[in-house]
């Protein structure tokens, strides 16, 4: 049911995109990054960097072979402009790495497996969670921590599209401020709201624009989950009893949670794939109830907290194997207010 509906809203999204607007737009974004900076960015933009590096058979004399963009797999095929170039190539002029960047208009969100194209152009805001890879995958010299990423687009028309995997590559958001360009990689962007004003009419609207159209189109309102700083915690297989890491992390929940006393979390409970729907349902409420009495214990009121189990039903890491069952036994905590 989940999927369907997750299907059903990019194919509305898409058709929204194909109606168009009226009139045109100055878009503004105000970017808030994981390190605390804040940007308010005009005409933004995402931005594909690409290399494109000869293969042996191009020197060879063999007849080039266009290989796909490192982002293929998420923003379909290579926008004119790159394609435009693998296929003018010859060897000779392969025999050295070709850079440059090319514009795309969306982003591309999974979830359980299935992808959904955002167009940029339809989106109020886009906010990012990270949750640390451990042990790191990548040597320190490649980065010095490693994180897994998801996020949650807010649609215009105040709908959400949410992903529990996103990687965009070596995407940048683009902009200008007073003091001259800024490049931003989406790695280190935390949340990015878009403000959308009417500028002028079209030939598509030889209506005079009401005051309605050349008002700012408000951004959705801000999803408190996706505001929050709070962390997963992660269990053993078959176990709901907190780990040392588990109660490390909560510790720096509580010093959130107890620095915003008007927030209200819900605390979700998850396990891995393995086991009866039944037994998961029980062992994820018994997770978020461990994690409930902790932050109780720690201070936390407990009319601030309520508890869900969703059981085996939404595995942050889909997939077999215990790669991805170990970040399925979990505890997430949602800000609701």
């Amino acid at each position: 049911m989940e999927l369907r509906s997750l299907v059903s809203l990019a194919g509305a999204v898409v058709l929204a995109v194909c109606v168009g607007s009226a009139a045109a737009q100055e878009v503004t974004a105000e970017v808030l990054t994981w390190d605390g900076q804040s940007w308010r960015l005009t005409e933004p933009s995402l931005e594909i960097f690409y290399t494109i590096t000869p293969t042996s058979r191009q020197t060879d004399g063999y007849p080039p072979a266009p290989s796909p963009s490192p982002q293929a797999s998420l923003f379909g095929a290579p926008p004119s402009p790159m394609a435009g170039l693998l296929q003018s190539s010859s060897p000779a002029t392969q025999s050295e790495p070709k850079q440059g960047h090319t514009r795309t208009e969306g982003v591309t969100l999974s979830r359980a497996g299935v992808e959904v194209r955002v167009p940029l152009a339809r989106m109020a805001s886009l906010v990012l969670f990270r949750q640390p890879v451990r042990p790191p995958l990548l040597p320190p010299y490649v980065a010095s921590a490693h994180f897994r990423y998801a996020a949650t687009a807010i649609l215009v028309d105040g709908s959400r599209v949410e992903g529990d995997y996103v990687n965009m590559g070596t995407t940048l958001l683009r902009g200008t401020t007073p003091q001259g360009r800024v490049d931003i990689p989406w790695q280190a962007i935390e949340r990015v709201s878009f403000e959308r004003v009417q500028t002028r009419k079209t030939a598509a609207d030889p209506a005079p624009p009401s005051p309605v159209s050349q008002a700012p189109v408000s951004p959705a309102p801000a999803v408190k989950e996706a505001i929050s700083r709070l962390e997963d915690v992660f269990f053993d297989f078959d176990r709901y009893e907190l780990r040392d890491d588990a109660r490390a992390t909560l510790d720096g929940n509580v010093k959130w949670l107890k620095a915003r006393l008007e927030t209200r979390v819900v605390v979700e409970g998850h396990c891995d794939e393995r086991g009866t729907s039944e037994y998961n349902l029980a062992l994820g409420e018994r997770r978020a109830q461990a994690v409930r009495d902790y932050l109780v214990a720690a201070g936390v009121a407990a009319s601030r907290l309520s508890t869900i189990s969703y059981g085996e039903e939404r595995p942050f890491v889909p997939g077999p194997g215990e790669s991805a069952w170990k970040w399925n036994r979990r505890a997430h905590l949602v800000v609701t207010r």
